[in-house]
């Protein structure tokens, strides 16, 4: 049974390979119509086509928009970050014997 099967298998594959055997016209007739409805298909999915890389490209571009303006946001709250800190810097008290005076002034002392 094998044996057999391998065999038809075989001759429908060298029947298919064979082109010159082929009867045309009769394969024109049966794909024929398959053509004209493909055909008429065509546009729809060409003008489908576009609208899909269309709004990909909307897409794509809106991400672009929103990433540059959430890197500007960034760098301006790093920018004010930094004067803020700028700020509080310059109003810190001088060092006291090497240390840095955080909140309340510490008094010498003998001052005292």
């Amino acid at each position: 049974m094998q044996a057999q099967l391998s065999e038809i298998i075989r001759e429908v594959r060298a029947h298919q390979v064979d082109v010159l055997q082929w009867n045309a016209a009769r394969l024109w007739a049966t794909t024929w119509p398959i053509w004209l409805r493909t055909l008429a298909l065509v546009p729809v999915v060409a003008a489908a086509r576009i609208w899909s890389t269309r709004a990909h490209s909307i897409g794509a571009e809106s991400l672009h928009t929103r990433e540059s303006s959430r890197l500007r946001a960034v760098t301006r709250a790093q920018t004010q970050a930094t004067r803020r800190l700028r700020r509080k810097q310059r109003r810190l008290p001088a060092a006291v014997d090497g240390q840095m005076v955080i909140g309340i002034p510490i008094e010498d002392e003998a001052n005292a």
